[in-house]
């Protein structure tokens, strides 16, 4: 091993982060105590965490005064997510029965994680890592109205976060301002809006993208 990569198996072994995240894996199996189900036991742990997706929440402004603010929940991307063809690489050498090359990837890609040291990524796998990776998007759902022969026509954002986080807290109805900021309010059950200031009626839909 150079100097160079030395000094930084040095740091990442020091930083206290990466100490607590393999306290909580479980002892590493030294290589005359080391086994197939133990490796693979570590394997299955390192594959769930880097898998792990963590969930975020969005406050959306209330368009009534007083009213809270709207809740939306969505999620990150995982690590895997971001860097695809270490999931790939590893689980090829798990089906192939690499087992202890399997895990020493693992443990390399947790440790470049905490450290951001490419030299502790394999060769062959720097060059194909997606790092510009996208964040996964959630599940997206459009609210439409019914304008007769209009067809169905789009909430605007606004109002399509409003009634989507009230759907989201069970509420069985929903205030929104609608068309020229008109108030209006919609019926979950009933998928109906009405216009609060002439009473009219109309049909409404959820509609996935």
């Amino acid at each position: 091993m150079s100097k160079q990569r030395k000094r930084r198996h040095d740091q990442v072994e020091e930083n206290p982060s990466y100490q607590e995240n393999v306290a909580s894996i479980g002892p590493r199996p030294g290589p005359k105590a080391s086994n197939k189900g133990g490796q693979d036991g570590h394997i299955e742990t390192l594959m769930a965490k880097f898998s792990a997706k963590t969930r975020t929440t969005k406050e959306i402004e209330a368009t009534v005064p007083g009213e809270p603010k709207y809740s939306v929940e969505t999620w990150l991307p995982s690590s895997f997510d971001y860097y695809p063809s270490i999931k790939h690489k590893a689980t090829e050498l798990r089906h192939q029965g690499k087992l202890a090359d399997a895990l020493k990837l693992l443990r390399d890609f947790e440790k470049f994680l905490l450290s951001g040291d490419v030299a502790l990524l394999p060769n062959d796998a720097e060059g194909v890592i997606d790092v510009d990776a996208q964040e996964e998007q959630p599940e997206r759902w459009k609210w439409q109205v019914n304008c007769g022969e209009d067809g169905w026509k789009d909430f605007d954002q606004n109002a399509n976060d409003i009634v989507e986080a009230a759907l989201a807290q069970g509420k069985e109805t929903v205030e929104f301002p609608g068309f020229r900021g008109a108030p209006y309010t919609l019926h979950f059950e009933l998928l109906l809006q009405t216009n609060l200031r002439s009473g009219y009626s109309r049909p409404v839909r959820r509609h996935k993208l």
